[in-house]
């Protein structure tokens, strides 16, 4: 977008913030625990739809976590997540892609946390939980960027609809 070569793009967050560059946070989409499905963990839930698991108790496990230079705003999170809950997590690999992450936590390497968007990946082979008392809050925003200035009149009504769009997302 800075060099003129696309007008308009998702991302998660901004690793910085150039000059003549907007970024439009859409929505912070909630990050969710992966166990695999035989997981102690989960032995202890009650059968609703989506389990409820306590950050703490992850302490002993160990995490695979998508590369902090891949997604450094939720890697920082988690982290800083843990650690406000009384442990510093114990990662045992770091993977460049979601899906890799997803596989692993199948074969029974690790937890790890994605976001909620994911959800229906390995859905046989691993469990989708949410996260309680998590501090900040576990999530992985959706920002659109776009140029400042010489924005075209389709990006403004693309812009516009994104906006419509996820404010009607966030009602439901």
């Amino acid at each position: 977008i800075e060099d003129g070569k696309v007008n308009l793009g998702f991302l998660r967050s901004p690793v910085s913030q150039p000059r003549g560059i907007g970024f439009h946070q859409l929505l912070d989409e909630e990050m969710l625990l992966i166990l695999p499905m035989r997981h102690a963990l989960l032995e202890k839930q009650t059968k609703e739809a989506m389990p409820s698991i306590s950050l703490k108790a992850l302490a002993d496990e160990e995490f695979i976590l998508v590369r902090r230079h891949g997604a450094p705003g939720m890697y920082a999170r988690l982290i800083e997540a843990c650690e406000n809950a009384g442990f510093t997590p114990r990662i045992a690999s770091e993977v460049e892609r979601m899906l890799t992450n997803i596989s692993l936590v199948a074969a029974g390497c690790g937890v790890s946390v994605v976001p909620a968007s994911m959800k229906d990946f390995h859905r046989d082979s691993v469990a989708y939980c949410r996260l309680r008392d998590a501090q900040p809050a576990l999530v992985a925003p959706i920002t659109l960027v776009s140029r400042t200035a010489s924005i075209s009149p389709a990006e403004k009504n693309f812009l516009e609809l994104a906006r419509k769009v996820t404010r009607r997302y966030k009602k439901n």
